[in-house]
């Protein structure tokens, strides 16, 4: 695999994270689970990495982050993290796969929720949220998407009303990643009824416990149930949970959905090019036709135009360059690939590839997991169609395309 030319200092700064890793990491931590093959990429096995994470060499790892600051090390120091750089972000994250260990993260927390009570907080919610984040004491899920108003995100009509010292919130969300092992949840919701779509919302950490909310779940075509739909029956969060001001909640969800993007620029290549290699590694190269050889290799070059992408991105990021708009090429470039891949590892399994195995529950093949679980790929976080026309229109220029009459 071809390297990238990084600069002397950060150069230096791998050769020192490197040497930490391999000064900290616990004896064993490496056979526990395969880190380099993370579940929602690969298809893993989630009750595998459950246990793993359970294991008293993780936990002690866990702590070795924490102690050194390196959980959620792009926050600025003052909030908890060490104030470095996406580009210092991005050599941990390849280091930590460099040494198949962990990058323990946080999730929506650490990527979306905390950035915005950075940007938005006052300091004691700062204070009360921010270190629960760094610690895994609070696992938050996303309260945003609803049934009626698809990518309309301004059309929620989720009601919050300001009762006393309480905000009461009813209505329904849907696609709510993670809600199983969550704590919190932030939520969007109308605040004033009168106010234009963009106004009258209002952002609101909710506690899960002991609260009027309901989760149902939405079964995938892979048997499992990563999403929910979500019901708040009357839902109750301190005001001092609201984050902004009352009716500002448009401005601070659009900081969340600003290091959502930039979560996408993130996107690490390492897992992808893992398991191109091991799955490519176990086809015998006598096995497979000229048509299948010059897919194969195809494939293999857009795996390196996406580390471009994603270099450019992170590149542009540690200049202060928001990427913007561009930033749907490399969603719609990694997804579009991934599915070619798992397309053509069912092409060349043939009918045994689509054969399941025997067995009690919905039992499914590594690559049968991974094929099924792909096809959402083209859809969340912005659907092929939808990031085809940001490029057309924001990128290159072109006319809007004109609504249906």
């Amino acid at each position: 695999m071809t390297e990238f030319e990084y600069s002397a200092a950060a150069h230096d700064f791998r050769l020192h994270v490197r040497a930490w890793i391999r000064d900290n990491v616990p004896d064993g931590l490496v056979d526990v689970y395969d880190w380099a093959s993370p579940p929602l990429l690969a298809g893993g096995d989630r009750t595998a990495l459950d246990a793993a994470v359970a294991t008293e060499v993780y936990q002690a790892w866990q702590r070795r982050l924490l102690s050194a600051a390196l959980i959620c090390p792009g926050w600025p120091v003052e909030a908890g993290g060490s104030g470095w750089s996406p580009m210092q972000v991005a050599i941990l994250e390849e280091e930590c796969f460099r040494a198949r260990v962990p990058r323990v993260n946080r999730g929506l927390g650490e990527q979306l929720i905390g950035p915005a009570v950075i940007a938005w907080g006052t300091d004691d919610q700062k204070a009360r949220f921010l270190p629960r984040i760094v610690d895994g004491t609070d696992r938050y899920c996303q309260g945003f998407s609803e049934p009626s108003s698809g990518s309309d995100l301004a059309g929620l009509t989720t009601v919050g009303a300001i009762v006393g010292d309480e905000v009461l919130m009813t209505g329904q969300k849907v696609w709510t990643s993670g809600y199983f092992e969550s704590t919190m949840m932030c939520v969007l919701c109308r605040t004033d009824p009168k106010a234009p779509k963009h106004r009258g919302l209002t952002f609101v950490l909710v506690p899960l416990a002991d609260n009027a909310i309901t989760f149902r779940a939405v079964r995938q075509i892979t048997g499992g149930a990563n999403f929910a739909e979500t019901f708040l029956d009357g839902a109750r969060a301190p005001v001092d949970h609201i984050i902004g001001p009352v009716n500002s909640g448009w401005q601070v969800a659009n900081t969340v959905l600003a290091h959502e993007r930039a979560t996408n620029f993130a996107l690490q290549f390492a897992p992808f090019h893992h398991e191109f290699t091991s799955r490519v590694g176990e086809l015998s190269p006598d096995s497979l036709d000229d048509a299948e050889l010059d897919e194969l290799a195809r494939l293999y070059i857009d795996l390196l135009t996406i580390r471009t992408q994603r270099m450019q991105f992170v590149t542009m990021l540690e200049g202060g360059v928001d990427p913007g708009p561009e930033a749907s090429a490399l969603k719609l470039y990694w997804s579009e690939y991934y599915q070619r891949f798992c397309d053509l590892l069912i092409d060349i399994g043939g009918e045994d590839a689509c054969r399941r195995p025997d067995g009690d529950g919905y039992r499914t093949t590594v690559t049968q997991e991974t094929f099924l679980r792909c096809r959402a790929a083209t859809i969340y976080a912005g659907t092929s169609e939808v990031q085809r026309n940001v490029l057309a229109e924001r990128v290159l220029g072109l006319p809007r395309e004109p609504l249906p009459k």
